[in-house]
């Protein structure tokens, strides 16, 4: 059988690479992850300011974390950071991460809410009321295997999609209402909305039923079914706004920096729209795209020949090794940079929001391995491989080590 590795580059001062350590590395280092992994089983990677959340699907959905934890952002101990991911929540839907707080959401039909409306609960802190009244209490355990919240919160169904921006969530339920919380000066949850919005409700609706939420620094992105591709940005800057399509059908996956918009398009065109903050949003020549990765202020693109591509603002390795004669200040723009991964092929790219699939043909064009799937997040950058047989024994024996080690740190 193929074994999974997960690599990890870029910004790591809190250990929010989960490697082991607290030093930013701009080269892909292995992360020591004890819990099985594969292309079809990693649901999302999301990052706040300094901390990690992985999503995967065991156990009705399982959460583990890494990174800081001065606020509670990743479990309610006296614990300031976890170097390595440790596992925080099962039976978790969707999980999102804002600057210093993480909120998890589980759909109905589920212990211990089967009635079909999704709970909501959080941890870390509230700056701008995200967390509002869901902040995870430290004196009990939940018996699902997370933290049990001192205060739950209802939505009135499932919830379909889920996203953060850096001190606000947004929720689309699965009847097309769009909730949210949080920070609402600058428009980000709608117009005539409070600055501090402390408890979820529902927001203004647009005029589409959208499906996928991608989030900014100060602004939402919602999108509605690909054959129309209508789209929506709740957020008073005007410059979120420069050069936004009509619509965008065909659309394939969405992803949000600080301050743009990325779009990818089923035939492998990507688009960008908002603030060039220093550098080009989508360098011209792009070779068509299969899967992208959205960082705060950086962009990973798989192409669909297999080739890993990156751009933007790599100060912290986010970008991969750059050459500061060729990348002064470490910007990337108006170009891109080949990486060159550890050995193994590319399964998927993840820098911290959702993760796209692709098609079965799709999968077979890439002579014996699969492109999988690519997400979006902030400073850091996560590559998932199948390593070649012969690093499978060391790689199981690396494992079984790490899970040691983990034991012996609870």
């Amino acid at each position: 059988m193929p074994k999974y590795t997960l690599y990890a580059f870029g910004s790591n001062g809190e250990g929010q690479l989960g490697i082991g350590n607290n030093h930013d590395t701009p080269r892909p280092t292995r992360v020591p992850f004890t819990s099985s992994l594969s292309g079809t089983n990693l649901l999302r990677i999301t990052g706040g300011a300094n901390h990690t959340l992985i999503h995967l699907d065991h156990c009705g959905g399982t959460v583990y974390g890494a990174g800081s934890n001065q606020y509670g952002q990743l479990e309610p101990s006296r614990i300031d950071r976890l170097e390595k991911f440790r596992k925080l929540n099962q039976r978790i839907t969707l999980c999102a991460a804002a600057q210093n707080s993480s909120a998890f959401i589980s759909n109905g039909n589920t212990k211990p809410n089967g009635n079909g409306r999704a709970m909501l609960f959080g941890l870390g802190i509230s700056e701008w009321g995200e967390l509002g009244p869901v902040v995870a209490a430290p004196e009990a355990y939940h018996e699902y295997g997370g933290w049990e919240p001192k205060k739950l919160f209802r939505f009135p169904t499932n919830v379909i999609d889920f996203a953060a921006g850096a001190w606000h969530y947004v929720a689309v339920l699965q009847d097309g209402q769009i909730w949210g919380w949080g920070k609402g000066r600058n428009g980000q949850l709608g117009r005539g909305r409070p600055d501090e919005n402390l408890i979820p409700s529902e927001l203004d609706p647009v005029d589409f039923q959208p499906v996928r939420v991608v989030c900014g620094k100060e602004f939402t992105y919602l999108v509605g079914d690909p054959v129309t591709g209508s789209h929506a940005i709740l957020g008073d800057r005007p410059t979120i706004r420069r050069g936004i399509p009509e619509n965008v059908p065909g659309w394939k996956q969405i992803g949000a920096s600080w301050n743009a918009v990325f779009v990818l398009f089923d035939d492998g065109r990507l688009i960008g729209f908002g603030k060039e903050n220093l550098w080009e949003l989508v360098p011209a020549g792009l070779p068509p795209i299969d899967n992208i990765a959205v960082g705060a202020c950086h962009v990973l693109a798989l192409t669909k020949a297999g080739n890993l591509l990156t751009w933007g603002w790599g100060e912290h390795g986010n970008c991969g090794l750059l050459d500061t004669e060729r990348y002064p200040k470490n910007i990337v723009s108006g170009r891109w940079v080949e990486l060159l991964p550890p050995p193994g092929n590319v399964q998927a790219i993840v820098t911290g929001a959702s993760i796209g699939e692709i098609s079965d043909e799709e999968r077979g064009s890439l002579e014996g391995h699969t492109v999988l799937a690519v997400g979006a997040g902030a400073s850091t950058s996560f590559v998932l491989l199948s390593e070649p047989s012969s690093a499978v024994g060391q790689a199981e024996g690396e494992a079984r080590q790490d899970s040691r080690d983990d034991e012996e740190e609870t």
